[in-house]
């Protein structure tokens, strides 16, 4: 693990990358860490440079005080000034995905490519009633005594692909269950980020070319990586 401006990453072994396909940045999700792309990274670190950081206040990246989308764009931007970076690939998952979209959108020229799964541009519908029940039924049981520990034995299984082997729900679960409650309970928050909302609003007017693959449940990473290739090129 490699640690700069703040932020915990992982960079994956080069093996005769690339330099000109660039690289690619993974971005996790709510219950999950550095770890959540390491099939991907793997068999894409053939052709590209791969780094999935682990977001300020996971694991061993330093918590911010203050948590919305705006306070973690500029974090990422930050860090990638640290690395040297002129762009990346962004590959988010989740509210992962939510802050790549974010980032494409305040910063174009910090993005190559986007690539966005199970994620969302507007959180919600067209009232608060699913984001609150959704909140809900994530900090309830925080509220009652349960642990993280147990939201992830919980949670985990009902959200993971219905032919993910077990080694890669275990480990789903242990990500998610080494979140800090405070970090979870703010990154939380970010769900009803306005600012984010209103950004996302503006965009619709976006004109961004639509290379993606949609409906793509994969049972390997090679699958992935088809996936990624289609994007990144």
């Amino acid at each position: 693990m490699s640690f700069i401006a703040g932020i915990e990453y992982l960079e994956y072994t080069c093996r005769g990358a690339d330099p000109a396909k660039g690289t690619v940045v993974c971005l996790h999700g709510i219950g999950g860490d550095h770890k959540s792309f390491e099939p991907q990274c793997e068999a894409l670190s053939d052709e590209y440079r791969m780094l999935a950081w682990n977001m300020p206040g996971y694991r061993g990246s330093t918590p911010l005080e203050s948590l919305d989308f705006s306070a973690l764009g500029h974090c990422f931007i930050e860090w990638i000034d640290q690395l040297a970076f002129d762009s990346v690939h962004l590959m988010g998952q989740s509210i992962g995905g939510m802050l790549a979209q974010w980032i494409a959108f305040h910063f174009p020229d910090r993005v190559r490519s986007l690539v966005l799964i199970a994620t969302t541009s507007t959180f919600g519908g067209r009232d608060d009633e699913f984001k609150n029940k959704f909140l809900e039924a994530r900090l309830a049981p925080l509220d009652n005594g349960e642990t993280m520990s147990d939201l992830a034995t919980r949670f985990v299984p009902e959200i993971v692909g219905s032919n993910a082997p077990l080694s890669a729900v275990e480990a789903a679960i242990a990500s998610m269950a080494a979140v800090p409650e405070a970090t979870y309970r703010k990154i939380m928050g970010c769900l009803g980020d306005l600012q984010y909302a209103r950004a996302m609003a503006a965009a619709s007017k976006w004109n961004m070319p639509d290379r993606g693959v949609r409906g793509l449940q994969c049972a390997s990473a090679d699958h992935g990586k088809d996936g990624i290739a289609a994007i990144t090129q």
